[in-house]
């Protein structure tokens, strides 16, 4: 047994330190010395595993440096690492020898620093007398970006897209069913049995007209320029060829009879009795019935058996669920199933990190802070607080007339003494010294919770201050949801105070 557990402490460790080498952060530059006024370039890329959340720098994070623009994250995929970037483009309008400071990127909770980069800008020398002057350009037209629609208006376009369609199928098998020879037929002979005061020649070639074009149509027999005889030839071959339409010795008797006599009553000029008119109308009817019924036989005994109608939709079900199980791993493979499922599942806290935040200036001394929304401002507080009632950002300014300094751990401890008033228990808390990227040093209090549903929750609760003031920002957020975690990173990073009155 110790003999295996030497090998598998070997392999956690090889895997271990495979994981923390995978993570890796880059500040590179495209020039170190500008004229004033003049831009660089920079690049922040960071490289961490597909599920990573890698959380930029954002604002006016190097200064004295001033940023003019920044990029979105792109994403690029290098497996078995997700290598992302950010692009900076920054300047200075006062000459001197500058530090373009290290940054802080976050991959998934973990602070990573880049290197700082010495920077020079070179003055400019302005000779007015031999350059050209020019006017006042106008002000340019505000550009207000288009509103981006949402995913359920496209959901209701492709229902309503899909209704239309479902529509104009079920229109033109209605008008399908309203060409249907067979009915077309037989409405036409109602139409003839009924007519009066009407040559006998007319009625019998219109009769004779609507059995070949039936059998035309139906059959797909050649029979429209036929004559009787030949007609009669095309009929006993069908019949003799496939059982389906094979007359009884009667009938095929019968239909020779009246089709020759047909040929007397048009060109002869003979006249048959009203009684003998709707007898033969009535027999050439029965005629296409009798063949209607050996089509419609013939049809279902062609037509697969419902087992296999059903096998066959089941195969193309299976085949269709395949095709977007495919699409959904690849999708996944490419940013990685759990932010797949984050999206498919409308993570609210996804929801949140996505939207373009709102960077404001709060109280006096001022806290600076970002979040998804404005605070808004409810008694001594400012505060944002998320629909599910559990995430939350409350920050306060307070101002006092003595002049002592701050206690921040009885502060710290006043707050946590709140929290088991609104019902949160198992509280562990930390704390440790907390230092700005402006370098203004505070109090960090943080930890764990359980709230009045049992729910995980971790708090960070930065105090800042001095002399007659306090500051201090309040994130409360789920432990368990990594987009939480990481919206939370981002507004504990945004904090920035000015501590003088």
């Amino acid at each position: 047994m110790r003999r295996l557990f030497v090998p598998i402490i070997l392999l956690l460790s090889l895997l271990t330190s495979g994981i923390a080498l995978g993570q890796e952060v880059a500040m590179n530059i495209d020039r170190d010395s500008i004229l004033i006024g003049e831009q660089i370039v920079v690049e922040i890329t960071a490289k961490a595993d597909p599920e990573a959340l890698v959380i930029f720098p954002e604002g006016q994070v190097f200064y004295p440096l001033e940023v003019v623009s920044e990029s979105a994250v792109d994403t690029l995929s290098k497996r078995p690492e997700l290598e992302v970037l950010k692009t900076y483009k920054i300047t200075q309008f006062d000459a001197g020898d500058y530090t373009l400071a290290a940054q802080q990127i976050t991959i998934d909770r973990t602070p990573y620093n880049t290197q700082s980069i010495p920077i020079r800008v070179n003055d400019v020398v302005v000779d007015t007398t031999k350059q050209g002057l020019y006017d006042t350009k106008s002000l340019l037209p505000k550009i207000v970006n288009q509103p981006t629609y949402s995913p359920y208006l496209f959901a209701a376009l492709l229902l309503i897209l899909v209704g239309g369609i479902f529509f104009f199928i079920k229109k033109f098998r209605s008008r399908t069913l309203a060409q249907n020879p067979y009915q077309t037929a037989l409405r036409e002979i109602d139409v003839l049995i009924g007519v009066q005061n009407q040559p006998s020649d007319e009625i019998y070639l219109s009769a004779t007209t609507i059995l070949k074009t039936y059998l035309n149509k139906r059959l797909s027999i050649a029979s429209l320029q036929r004559t009787s005889k030949e007609l009669l030839l095309l009929l006993d071959a069908l019949g003799t060829n496939e059982a389906y339409f094979k007359l009884s010795e009667t009938n095929s008797k019968a239909l020779e009879i009246l089709l020759l006599q047909a040929d007397q009553y048009k060109f002869a000029k003979v006249t048959p009795s009203d009684q003998q008119q709707v007898t033969d109308l009535t027999f050439i009817r029965e005629i296409i019935e009798r063949y209607e019924e050996g089509y419609t036989r013939k049809t279902e005994d062609l037509k697969p058996s419902r087992k296999t109608s059903k096998k066959n939709a089941v195969i193309i079900a299976g085949v269709f669920f395949l095709f977007i199980a495919a699409a959904l791993a690849g999708y996944g493979y490419s940013i990685g199933y759990q932010n797949l499922w984050d999206t498919l599942s409308q993570n609210p806290y996804k929801k949140e990190v996505e939207k373009n935040w709102v960077r404001s200036s709060y109280g006096f001394p001022p806290i600076e802070i970002e979040t998804p929304e404005a605070l808004i401002r409810k008694d001594s507080l400012f505060v944002y607080e998320l629909k599910d009632k559990v995430t939350k950002v409350q920050l306060r300014v307070l101002q006092s007339d003595t002049a002592e300094e701050i206690d921040f751990v009885q502060i710290a401890e006043q707050t946590l003494a709140a929290f088991e008033t609104q019902g949160y228990t198992t509280i562990l808390p930390k704390s440790e010294i907390y230092t700005t990227k402006s370098d203004i040093t505070g109090y960090h209090s943080f930890g764990t919770a359980l709230d009045s549903q049992k729910n995980e929750i971790h708090f960070d609760h930065l105090i800042f201050g001095g002399n007659g003031f306090t500051q201090e920002v309040l994130i409360i957020f789920p432990q368990e949801d990594r987009w939480a975690s990481a919206m939370a990173d981002r507004i504990l990073q945004s904090v920035s105070v000015n501590t003088e009155l």
